[in-house]
């Protein structure tokens, strides 16, 4: 026997006699064995994701920035309307305006056609007189302006009083002021700082009173 046949002969006799055997070693044939590989499954924290749809987020961005902007522009713009409104109802007087001074029971000047704004004036001045003849005006226009009186010539302040029926609380404020007024304007009496202040102060008061029972 030739030396390379003992070799072959040696190889195939170590791997029949190996200890696990190899699988990919077909020794009745003295042949390769074809293998079939499984593929290895991966745990689940190793499979592969599906990858995320990032366009549905981009779109929900923009669309959430869409919606704040249109609502900052709706409020920047009721906002100016708003302004604008108000500049103009304080530049513009309301209907009836002039007919109102003139129904009034004192002489008003086109300087102090805004009564309030005559009164502010007279106030910081120091001519309490005009200043609570003004500011008694102001009340008996606001009154007229909502409806809760009648102004008119010929009417006296007691009558006006008694329009305001059960509005007590309103009664009650513009009796103050009226009591002042008739001091200063019929008894030509100064009042008196601490009386005007009293009746100064209740502006907001009665502004409120005015809007809550008008209907004007």
């Amino acid at each position: 026997m030739s030396d390379s046949q003992t070799a072959v002969d040696s190889g195939r006799q170590a791997l029949n006699k190996s200890w696990g055997g190899y699988p990919w070693y077909d020794a009745k044939n003295d042949s390769l064995r074809q293998l079939t590989i499984e593929p290895e499954e991966l745990p689940p924290d190793r499979e592969m994701k599906e990858p995320v749809d990032f366009s549905f987020i981009q779109y929900g961005v923009w669309f959430t920035l869409v919606v704040v902007i249109a609502f900052i522009l709706y409020f920047l713009v009721r906002t100016f309307l708003r302004s604008k409104r108000e500049t103009v109802s304080v530049a513009l007087p309301d209907a009836g305006h002039a007919q109102r001074i003139e129904a009034l029971p004192m002489q008003v000047d086109e300087k102090e056609s805004d009564l309030l704004a005559a009164a502010r004036r007279h106030y910081a001045a120091g001519n309490l007189t005009r200043a609570i003849i003004c500011f008694f005006g102001y009340q008996l226009m606001e009154l007229d302006r909502r409806q809760l009186i009648y102004l008119t010539q010929g009417k006296t302040n007691r009558q006006y009083l008694r329009e305001l029926g059960q509005r007590t609380a309103l009664r009650q404020l513009v009796s103050q002021t009226m009591v002042i007024f008739e001091d200063a304007f019929f008894g030509h009496h100064e009042p008196p700082p601490a009386r005007f202040e009293a009746c100064w102060s209740r502006l907001a008061e009665f502004q409120k009173l005015v809007a809550q029972e008008g209907g004007g």
